[in-house]
């Protein structure tokens, strides 16, 4: 205790560096408190979230069928606007004006 008393009789020179010791000391203190915490936590609850994680990936993906003839005859359609859309521009009057 005599380390924080700096109003003790027994010391009279003036410590520069005591401020600064208690600040770093009160630092790593605090430091290590809140990283032991933080690990405790963190390997506590491990099992839990990986048994949370893995049960949302798995139970609640949606499966995903393609059916060949409706994705063929989507093909088809964008095929024939794109004929269309080529259609209209080779067709087109207007001239560029800058030429």
């Amino acid at each position: 205790m005599r380390y924080f008393n700096y109003h003790s009789g027994k010391k009279v020179s003036i410590n520069v560096l005591g401020g600064w010791k208690v600040v770093s000391l009160l630092f790593f203190v605090l430091l290590f408190v809140f990283s032991a915490v933080d690990i405790y936590l963190f390997f506590g609850y491990q099992k839990e979230m990986n048994s949370n994680i893995k049960a949302n990936l798995i139970d609640d993906v949606p499966h995903v069928v393609i059916n060949k003839s409706d994705l063929s005859s989507v093909m088809a359609e964008f095929e024939r606007r794109k004929a269309l859309f080529e259609n209209a521009m080779e067709s087109s009057d207007e001239k560029d004006p800058s030429k």
